[in-house]
């Protein structure tokens, strides 16, 4: 009687069969084989039982290996002349065979089996102690490796419900490959790693990030003396009204504050009611005596994910109607492909350690996955020195230790993030629409945000930094930039650059003194041909003043300028009776740089 696979079961008894030629059965009459038959069912039963269930029906190649082992096990006892009274342990000997041997197949499950897979709500892998022999559907029995639970669910799962894969603290030893569609509205896929618990401790103080100072959050602890172990580390708040928000460590011992002083992130939470975002809008402060765990993620080498869903958005709360969800995992390298964009603006990466995140966009997709409170921390591993192409929506992340690129003819959102001793530059082509971005500790002598040469376009409100080895901002010719709100963003070398031929160093006052970088202006009538114009700043040795009649007046002459410093210079006519009011220009320090300050 088969209890897991039928077909296996008949394939021990078929071996069994071949194996008795061989020399288990010399009597010729048929109720000798009574007692044999007896024990054959005993042998394939307890076979059956020893290999995990497969939904539907095993493989033609399945079915014979176990056929063959079994012919082969049996044979080897030859010429025991009688069969032993139990087959338990021959049984375990053929099944561990069988398992192991079962791993080099090439072929896939049928079609039919992986029907029940679909139905799984839940699966668990652990690299270390999982075995790909498990269930994997029950937290004490994990598969090993994302390779064994791709073969389950097949090429293309077609999931009736929401799935969950979970990751153990041991993390995976392969990549994680997910692809199928969610069949009914309103369900989901989540990946959730299981953290590994570093200390526990409680907020003593949280001081929210300023741009006037300008000052990061600042996070000290009850009893930690020192948060440099524990740099690129996340923290996690455990009790209060704000439990379950994400910080990221990013700095001990700011600006000389003390080792224990921890800079950070700015928080981020989930937020499970909102109708318009996935995560907190606004900023939540932890009150003094909230506890909280520093943790260690699993690792994942990498995430693959191409899931399609149902078209339905409704105006309730966006959080259970999420298409994807990470969490908790530690990844080098993500990709996420989706059906459309509302599938984009309903997935999350929250919590994760991350580095390059390849987020294939749809047709006209104004959507992309947003990763919220996550550590930006592995960079491109092609590259020959830390850099990482990055795109897509960042809201309260962490970026440490590398220079972040947007590349060419790709466009961002990041809202509140931290670049801890990183730099972030727009290449040609790209866009940025930026808010409350900082910059701190950049060892680099480059600008800390460039806007590169080449048609790029920035928007961004509120940026500032400090302790940076070069300049704040760096803006090459033909971009346009929207810059409003507090910008208080400096180096060593400056507040900011013009990267022209050559480079000006200017001050951010001077960098954002006009709406499209040309002044220009009419003057009052001239007395006795001349008239002193004066400015707020220009550099006088490189840029130009054009002039021109605006309204004639006495005896018109011809035009000249005298430049006399970096904010005045005086128009003269050739006629000392020209009265005319004089048409004036500045030209660019660049070539077709257009910065907004409204």
């Amino acid at each position: 009687m088969a209890f897991n696979n039928d077909a296996f079961y008949d394939a021990v008894v078929a071996g069994a069969g071949g194996g008795a030629q061989h020399g288990w059965l010399v009597l010729s009459t048929p109720a000798s084989y009574t007692p044999f038959a007896t024990n054959i069912d005993i042998l394939a039963t307890a076979v059956d039982l020893q290999i995990p269930a497969i939904a539907g029906e095993p493989s033609i190649s399945q079915i014979n290996l176990l056929q063959s082992i079994t012919q082969s096990i049996l044979t080897a006892r030859f010429p025991v002349p009688v069969a032993p009274a139990t087959y338990i342990d021959i049984a375990k000997a053929i099944a561990a065979v069988y398992v192991e041997l079962e791993k080099l197949l090439t072929n896939q499950p049928t079609v039919a089996s992986y029907g029940v897979n679909w139905l799984v709500a839940d699966w668990y892998i652990d690299g270390t102690v999982g075995d790909d022999a498990n269930s994997g559907v029950v937290i004490g029995a994990p598969l090993k490796t994302g390779a064994e639970l791709l073969r389950r669910l097949g090429p293309y799962a077609m999931w009736p419900q929401s799935v969950t894969v979970h990751v153990l603290a041991n993390g995976m030893i392969d990549a994680l490959i997910l692809h199928g569609v969610m069949l009914t509205t309103g369900t989901h896929l989540d990946v959730i790693g299981t953290e590994t618990l570093v200390l526990t401790d409680s907020i003593a103080t949280y001081t929210s990030l300023s741009h006037v100072t300008p000052s990061a959050t600042i996070v000290t602890a009850a009893t930690i003396i020192d948060w440099s172990p524990h740099v690129g580390k996340r923290l996690r708040i455990t009790s209060g009204a704000s439990v379950g928000t994400i910080i990221w460590i990013m700095k001990a011992d700011p600006g000389g504050a003390g080792v224990q002083v921890a800079q950070t992130t700015r928080t981020s939470n989930i937020d499970q009611i909102s109708a318009l975002a996935l995560h907190n809008q606004t900023n939540i402060v932890p009150a003094p005596g909230s506890t909280f765990a520093i943790e260690t993620l699993p690792i994942v080498p990498a995430i693959y994910v191409n899931i399609s869903t149902q078209l339905v958005r409704s105006n309730g709360p966006q959080w259970p109607l999420r298409t994807f969800f990470l969490s908790g995992i530690d990844c080098p390298q993500i990709e996420y492909h989706g059906s459309d964009y509302q599938n984009y603006a309903r997935s999350m990466i929250f919590g994760c350690a991350m580095g390059p995140c390849n987020i294939a966009m749809p047709l006209n997709a104004d959507m992309a996955v947003v990763r919220v409170g996550c550590l930006v921390k592995y960079t491109e591993p092609a590259e020959a020195y830390p850099r990482l192409n990055i795109h897509g929506d960042f809201f309260c992340c962490g970026i440490l230790n590398m220079r972040a690129d947007i590349p060419i003819m790709y466009y961002a959102n990041m809202y509140y993030c931290l670049f801890q001793n990183s730099r972030l530059v727009l290449a040609a082509g790209s866009a940025l629409t930026a808010q409350d971005l900082q910059f701190f500790d950049i060892l680099a002598t480059g600008a800390c945000f460039s806007v590169g040469v080449g048609s790029a376009v920035l928007a961004s409100s509120n940026m500032s930094g400090t302790r940076n080895a070069g300049y704040g901002i760096g803006i090459s010719n033909n971009t346009r930039s929207r810059i409003t709100g507090t910008t208080n963003l400096s180096g060593a070398l400056g507040q900011a650059q013009i990267s022209s031929s050559p480079a000006i160093p200017v001050t951010t006052a001077q960098l954002l003194q006009t709406t499209d970088y040309t002044q220009k202006g009419t003057s009052a009538a001239m007395v006795a041909g001349t008239i002193t114009i004066t400015v707020p700043w220009y550099e006088n040795t490189i840029q130009k003043v054009s002039v021109s009649h605006a309204a004639f007046g006495g005896t018109p002459g011809i035009l000249s300028v005298q430049q006399i410093s970096n904010t005045q210079f005086t128009i003269t006519s050739s006629s000392a009776l020209d009265t005319s009011t004089v048409n004036w220009t500045i030209s660019p320090l660049g070539r077709n740089i257009f910065i907004s300050t409204v």
